[in-house]
């Protein structure tokens, strides 16, 4: 069940950030989205089969994103509409990843609609209900709830937080579901291939389907838009079986407000201290993350004991922390050293049990005979750092041209010019000139640049204009 009890939606000129928080203020997950490069996971399209692949089990689809995606054909022959996979057939698919360096965006027929309470799958029959629902009165009352029904042809999953909801909620919530799926199936009869259906939800409304449990009590944003936007998804795609948040809107930044922002910019450090003096040094690279744990410097007494405490703390740790930043893929983790085999399994068990509550299903490996624990974790989006930090651990020109137009924005009406060095002005002058536009005409003058050609990538420096 979801523990959040607060999300945080921080608008800046081309970039929202967000965070997930639980009952004491603590972040559960950051997540960032730009502008220029807004996630289309979600997303429904109407595409072209291209080629079938029988030797590698995969077709490839034309969506009209520029890059065909990719679909695994492993256990399917037809789309949710049983139109059968060939080439040349327009059939429908839901985007589940996004296109990376050198590969398209991944697809899958077995199309999600995503309620508060229920997940609505045409072409996936059955009715399944979450294993994270223990009690047998609870998971019978819900199952009652649809024993009328006929899922032999679409299914439905109840998910976890139904259990605190009430039944004629979720009831409506099906009938809604069901309205989305026939809609579309009218929108699909009239729609020229390629097209898309139905766009990505953005990242607002993404964490608010997500964690809309019975335990989020507010949503702050700090822009009159955004409180429109979140408003509107709550009545429109949830309807009355999302909780009822007290949503806020606030004149500064919502992280300051907040008070998390030096959390935020934690997460993007890759040194974690431990509380017993040992640290996480945690390294992102494009083919997998690497995390080595390390104990406090000058630590003394048993090595195995120091180990084991070491490891244990780590493994619950590591699980936050990969949450925390949306980290996922591939994840090689450097154990302190171990010679029992019992411990081992302490350790593993701990980081299973840290695991438990992570959406995005880690699954881990055993210890390999160099103590090294392989994790792989799904991959919902570019993580923390790979949006804000290049590989030197600077900030990008991007990352650091977006937070000086929202300095400027949020210094009100006093004229400014902008020293920048030249990466940072390509950037202002560049991808984000229509977010710069409309700054300037929300502030009511022209934004000067002036480049430093001597300066460091991210130099971004304001001053008033007398």
């Amino acid at each position: 069940m979801s523990s959040a009890a607060r999300i945080v939606i921080d608008t800046r000129p081309g970039e929202i950030r967000a965070a997930v928080l639980d009952g004491s203020n603590n972040p559960i997950a950051f997540r960032i989205e730009r502008a220029t490069s807004q996630s289309l996971v979600g997303g429904i399209y109407l595409g072209r089969v291209l080629k079938v692949r029988p030797e590698i089990g995969a077709a490839f689809i034309d969506i009209g994103v520029g890059m065909d995606g990719f679909l695994n054909l492993k256990g399917i022959d037809t789309d949710a509409c049983g139109t059968r996979i060939a080439e040349g057939a327009a059939i429908l698919v839901q985007l589940t990843r996004d296109a990376e360096p050198g590969k398209g965006p991944a697809l899958a027929v077995n199309i999600d609609f995503v309620g508060a309470a229920l997940v609505f799958t045409p072409g996936k029959p059955g009715l399944g209900l979450s294993g994270r629902i223990k009690d047998e009165d609870t998971r019978s009352r819900l199952k009652s709830l649809f024993s009328n029904h006929d899922f032999s042809d679409a299914g439905l999953v109840i998910r976890t937080d139904a259990a605190e909801i009430e039944g004629k909620d979720i009831v409506e919530e099906f009938v809604r579901l069901q309205k989305r799926w026939e809609d579309l199936r009218g929108e699909m009869r009239n729609a020229n291939v390629p097209a898309c259906l139905v766009s990505a939800p953005g990242l607002p409304e993404r964490l608010v389907s997500q964690f809309a449990g019975p335990g989020l009590n507010e949503i702050l944003v700090d822009d009159a838009d955004m409180l429109t936007r979140v408003r509107a998804h709550i009545e429109t795609t949830l309807g009355g079986a999302a909780p009822d948040p007290e949503i806020t809107v606030a004149g500064e930044s919502a992280f300051k407000i907040a008070e998390i922002e030096d959390v935020f910019e934690d997460a993007l450090s890759a040194y974690v201290p431990l509380n017993n003096g040992g640290s996480l040094i945690i390294t992102e690279t494009p083919a997998m993350t690497t995390v080595d744990v390390n104990t406090g410097r000058g630590a003394a007494g048993n090595p195995e004991r120091l180990a084991v405490e070491t490891n244990l703390e780590a493994a619950k740790v590591l699980a936050k922390e990969l949450m925390l930043r949306g980290i996922g893929g591939l994840i090689a983790v450097d154990f302190l050293k171990m010679r029992e085999e019992q411990n081992q399994k302490r350790v593993l068990g701990a980081l299973n049990a840290a695991f438990k509550s992570d959406p995005d299903g880690p699954r881990t490996g055993n210890f390999s005979r160099f103590g090294i624990v392989d994790i792989v974790r799904r991959r919902s989006g570019a993580s923390l750092s790979e949006v804000m930090i290049e590989r030197d651990m600077r900030p990008s020109p991007e990352t650091a041209a977006i937070r000086a137009l929202d300095q400027i924005r949020r210094r009100g009406g006093t004229r400014a010019v902008l020293k920048t060095s030249s990466d940072v002005r390509a950037q202002i002058e560049g991808p984000l000139t229509q977010i710069r536009k409309n700054l300037e005409r929300r502030l009511g003058f022209v934004i000067r640049l002036e480049e430093v050609p001597t300066a460091a990538r991210d130099y971004a420096e304001i001053e008033d204009i007398s």
